[in-house]
């Protein structure tokens, strides 16, 4: 087929979370995850990565010779609902207290595509939603929710050599 290999990279974040008091895996991203490993299981070119440790809400996954960091991003806090500062900050202390290294950066969270920004030997990239109402981020931060996903190409040798911002 077109597509070899297919791996979906699945981090919980705070949006499936049952209750703020709940552990981190009562969570129905997770239950998501696991209908659609279950649903896709035939195609055996499909397949799922999730976090091993049941309080990571984070994994550091390979992709053609280069380590991408993904979160869903909501222990990161924004400054004055920017959420640049709060990113940067977390990408500098992670960076040097994770285990594996990382280049890349991919987080969800802040309803905002970007489809990267560097800073010091790393880069950060951001989705948008599936959903444009969102009354939360309109009422809360003022803000409407982007319906864009930053799709991207990985190169052994050059790592993200081209991206796109897809409207849904």
């Amino acid at each position: 087929g077109a597509f070899p290999k297919i791996e979906g990279v699945c981090v919980p974040g705070n949006h499936g979370r049952i209750d703020k008091f709940a552990h981190k895996r009562t969570n129905w991203d997770i239950v998501l995850y696991m209908g659609l490993e279950k649903l896709l299981r035939s195609y055996k070119n499909v397949t799922f990565i999730m976090p091993k440790n049941d309080n990571d809400n984070w994994l550091i996954h390979e992709i053609n010779g280069h380590n991408f960091l993904f979160t869903h991003g909501d222990m990161i806090k924004m400054w004055m609902n920017i959420p640049f500062y709060g990113l940067i900050q977390r990408a500098m202390r992670w960076a040097t207290s994770m285990e594996t290294d990382w280049e890349y950066m991919c987080t969800g969270h802040f309803h905002t595509a970007n489809a990267g920004f560097d800073w010091n030997n790393m880069e950060m990239i951001m989705n948008g939603c599936f959903s444009s109402k969102d009354d939360f981020a309109l009422e809360q931060l003022g803000m409407l929710s982007s319906t864009k996903q930053v799709v991207f190409g990985v190169n052994e040798k050059h790592g993200i050599t081209w991206r796109y911002k897809i409207k849904l």
